[in-house]
């Protein structure tokens, strides 16, 4: 007997299941004298129980119950609506269910109506709703794909292979099953019912789903028998092979399938405005390559005869790009040249114009803008460095302006062609970027109005005329936007220009210079690091192996001889230098960590108080949460302090956790809580870990005995009970509770909704439990 799989919803074994989402009437099942039934928020029977099982309550307001080993489903009243006949749970989705019975699967509405007979043969079924169409994807045999409709009807019989709903065109793509050789593709029109069995070729080896099937027009270019080929050119050659189609014809269908263009061709490309660009042969020497390249209409009829080697498609400004003997120019739709055949390539690269093209001739580059109708011939060379990797281009800055080497020397010029800045130097270096960090943006001058040039491998700055502000004299020029300063290098030391050339500071300092937010800035003299001022004079004197700028507390954290500390700005040490690590503790830089030997201690900049290092941790570093506090360690006990080091619990417990705002303890194996200010909530006592759930309640265990906390310290369920669970029905929340065998239920605020009458079972209920998934130190998560 074949095995039955279920792969819709809920797969139900003794009385669990996940939880429905679609249960919105907050019933509790529950199980008294071996029957299930249930109850309302209120602990009144709602059903009265009399079944073996039951499931909770789905999207449709129906249950799956369980009666002498068979199943079927109930209404909110508990009348039997779906016979119990079936051999396993199911769930309904969209009003549809997929059942088994007598190990063969049937496709039911919510009346038990059978609407949609299954093969024999089939043991597996999926189903996962109905689309915008009403059609539901429906897979049989784990493989074997289709489509049925509200009525259970096979609008698409499940004998294909992967179906993708196209909602462009609001038809579906339809692919042959894996059983077939090679992929084909064909689809079905729900509009219409229209279905083309699959019979088009792929156009790529990985192309499922490809685009969307019909143009604006209603139409499709296909191709008929074309298969993929794999070309080997020699021998001991791994890797310079290639794959091509081969064999298939181009044609164009409708929304019918019908061919107003019958398959052909070699290849057609997409339609645009009714044209379509078409290869006739395949090149006698080279079988790969498409030739005689012409253009048809929508009916197949020539508008411009095959006579190119090779043609593109029409872009959206109605122009394509044809090749004849190796030259390429441009045409319009009715076959005129608005670019003449005299070029080795166009490439339309303008993101932002979409009608700029670049022209390429004998390695020299020019421009097409088909807007402004300006052409500007092949004049400049190209960037040798980047052309074998990117397409050659000229990129157009925001204010239309571009940097181009002409005779190799680099130049600024408009969009007209014209140069702005002639071009006299070795490079024109662009700023891209400067500004707003989260919008780029591609500039040539700078905030200053000037750009970086370079000659003789010297750098300067040029305006926007051309004209020198700073003649090429030095090692590199960087721009700082932030300062509208300059960085210079000369000879390996470092200095800085101000927003007109002038000299802030002269080329002193080794390394560079690191700007800061405060005018402090870090300078690096002798190999030692010091600071200069917002008057660019030098305020503290070199001194440091490392330094760091200054917060916003005035401090900053300097190193010597492996040590670190912490100096003012007048270069005084407010901590001498003899810690291993200092850190601030959050992002206001309010307050210090320092780490000597391995142990930690905190340091407030304001007050100047300092704890001296004492406490051991599991962790690299000290955390301080969002209370601005931190747990520390002290010969194996577990303490917390504020962030001036100031003990809010003094360390005397085996563990410690936070919990949102206050915190687990842990001593002698037994659990409390204490709040933030320190104040104990609950003495160390419970036997378990404590989790709190969405209520602020939860499930504690005293000898041996659970009971129900707040975050207050008030038992709100005294621990009398042997087991306490957690559940959610819906929007709603309640506890499971035992004692003495019976089972009781409790609202979420631990308030009696029932006494303690059903059975142990009832713990089996399909309510969804409460989680925990913390992280504990030595210990791991639970689950309540």
């Amino acid at each position: 007997m074949k095995r039955i799989v279920l792969i819709i919803g809920i797969i139900a074994f003794s009385c669990i299941s996940v939880f429905a989402d679609g249960d919105k009437l907050g019933y509790i099942p529950v199980c008294l004298n071996g029957k299930w039934g249930y109850i309302d928020k209120t602990g009144k029977f709602a059903i009265e129980p009399q079944f073996d099982e039951v499931e909770l309550f789905d999207e449709s307001e129906l249950a799956c119950v369980k009666l002498n080993d068979k199943w079927g489903a109930i209404d909110y009243v508990g009348k039997i609506v779906v016979e119990p006949k079936y051999d396993y749970s199911f769930v309904f989705k969209d009003g549809f269910a997929v059942v088994s019975l007598n190990e063969k699967l049937k496709f039911i509405d919510k009346t038990g109506k059978n609407v949609l007979n299954i093969q024999d043969s089939t043991y597996s079924f999926e189903y996962n709703g109905f689309d915008e169409n009403g059609l539901a994807m429906v897979i049989l045999n784990d493989k074997y794909y289709g489509l049925i409709d509200r009525t259970g009807k096979f609008v698409l019989k499940p004998q294909y292979g992967p179906v993708y709903y196209e909602e462009r065109d609001k038809t579906y793509k339809i692919y042959n099953s894996e059983n077939d050789e090679d992929t084909k593709w064909g689809f079905f029109d729900n509009a219409t019912g229209v279905i083309v069995e699959p019979k088009f070729s792929v156009e790529y080896t990985l192309s499922i789903p490809e685009n969307s099937i019909f143009d604006e027009n209603g139409l499709a270019r296909v191709e008929v028998g074309g298969r993929f080929e794999y070309v080997d050119p020699c021998e001991g050659c791994p890797g310079s092979g290639y794959t091509y189609k081969r064999d298939g014809k181009w044609g164009v269908i409708d929304r019918t399938g019908k061919f107003v263009v019958e398959p052909q061709f070699e290849y057609i490309s997409d339609i645009k405005d009714g044209l379509a660009a078409v290869g006739t042969e395949r090149d006698s020497n080279y079988p790969h390559d498409i030739v005689n390249w012409g253009f048809i209409d929508k009916t197949g009829k020539f508008v411009i005869g095959p006579k190119f080697d090779y043609a593109s498609g029409f872009d959206e400004n109605g122009l394509a790009g044809v090749r004849i003997d190796g030259k390429i120019g441009l045409i319009d739709e009715t076959g005129n040249y608005v670019l003449n055949l005299q070029y080795d390539a166009i490439y339309d690269n303008d993101e932002r114009t979409k009608s700029f093209y670049i022209i390429e001739s004998d390695g020299k580059l020019g421009f097409f803008d088909y807007t402004a109708n300006i052409i500007v011939q092949p004049q400049f060379e190209v960037e040798e460095d980047l052309s074998s990797f990117f397409d050659p281009s000229i990129d157009f800055d925001e204010n239309g302006l571009a940097v181009v080497k002409k005779n190799g020397q680099e130049g600024i010029i408009d969009r007209t062609g014209k140069f702005v800045v002639e071009p006299k130097f070795d490079a024109i270096l662009t700023n891209s970027n400067f500004g707003d960090p989260q919008n780029y943006t591609f500039h040539i001058f700078d905030g200053n109005g000037f750009t970086e040039v370079k000659v003789d491998e010297k750098y300067g700055l040029i305006d926007k005329n051309g004209k020198y502000i700073v003649k090429p004299q030095y090692d590199g020029i960087h721009y700082l936007d932030k300062f509208k300063t300059y960085y210079i290098e000369l000879n390996g030391k470092n200095g800085l220009l101000d927003n007109t050339g002038k000299f802030i500071v002269e080329p002193m300092y080794y390394d560079r210079i690191y700007t800061c937010d405060n005018g402090f800035w870090l300078v690096k003299l002798n190999g030692k690091w010091g600071y200069i001022d917002k008057a660019w004079q030098l305020v503290i004197k070199p001194q440091f192996d490392n330094a760091y700028c200054f917060s916003e507390n005035g401090l900053a954290i300097v190193e010597t001889n492996g040590k670190v500390g912490i100096i003012d700005q007048t270069g005084k040490y407010i901590i001498e230098p003899k810690y291993d690590e200092i850190h601030y503790v959050n992002d206001k830089q309010e307050v210090l960590k320092l780490k000597l030997n391995g142990k930690w201690w905190a340091f407030d900049p304001i007050s100047k108080t300092i704890i001296e290092p004492q406490y051991e941790y599991d962790e690299s570093e000290v955390y301080f949460n969002g209370n601005g506090l931190a747990t520390v360690k002290i010969k194996g006990k577990w303490g917390l302090i504020d962030e001036i080091g100031n003990f809010i619990v003094t360390p005397q417990y085996d563990g410690l956790l936070e919990l949102g705002k206050i915190y687990e303890i842990e001593l002698n194996g037994k659990f409390g809580i204490v709040d933030n200010t320190g104040k104990v909530i609950f003495e160390p006592q419970f036997d378990e870990s404590i989790y709190f759930v969405k209520g602020g309640l939860s499930r504690v265990k005293v000898n041996g005995k659970y009971g129900v906390i707040n975050t207050k310290g008030k038992f709100v369920v005294e621990p009398i009970y042997e087991k306490i669970e957690g559940y959610i029905s819906g929007d709603f929340e309640y506890y499971l509770v035992s004692a003495d065998g019976k089972v009781g239920v409790l609202d979420e605020n631990g308030s009696r909704i029932t006494q303690l009458q059903f059975d142990e079972t009832t713990f089996y209920s399909q309510g969804r439990f409460y989680r925990q998934d913390l992280k504990r130190r030595g210990r791991s998560a639970i689950e309540f």
